[in-house]
């Protein structure tokens, strides 16, 4: 599958949409172009299937908008986030006690700084 072809089902209107700004793919921090680099360089390298994703991408994006008052602010790279952590738990990339670890140790590092 070519790029193009595998970003296609990102282009449509709305939530699933990626964020761009004159057809060019927008970031607001730096976690968000690596989370979204991860991502694909995982796929390309055949770790689980970008149609996996984005459908695991979608159900993020619903569960999000079925919140009655939405829990969080909007934030496309959040979900996404989300969605790579599902994939790569249900694939047995990653486990949910090393997510656990990591995401203690970087509170306490964005803590001190």
């Amino acid at each position: 599958m070519t790029r193009h072809a595998m970003m296609k089902p990102f282009d449509a209107p709305g939530h699933a949409a990626l964020p761009r700004v004159n057809g060019e793919l927008i970031f607001s921090a730096p976690w968000e172009a690596t989370v979204f680099t991860l991502a694909v360089a995982l796929s390309d390298a055949g770790r689980f299937y970008w149609r996996e994703f984005h459908q695991q991408l979608i159900a993020e994006i619903r569960q999000w908008e079925s919140q009655p008052q939405h829990a969080e602010e909007w934030d496309y790279y959040q979900r996404w986030l989300a969605a790579l952590e599902h994939v790569l738990c249900r694939r047995g990339l990653l486990t949910q006690s090393e997510l656990h670890d990591r995401t203690v140790a970087l509170a306490a590092h964005d803590h001190h700084h």
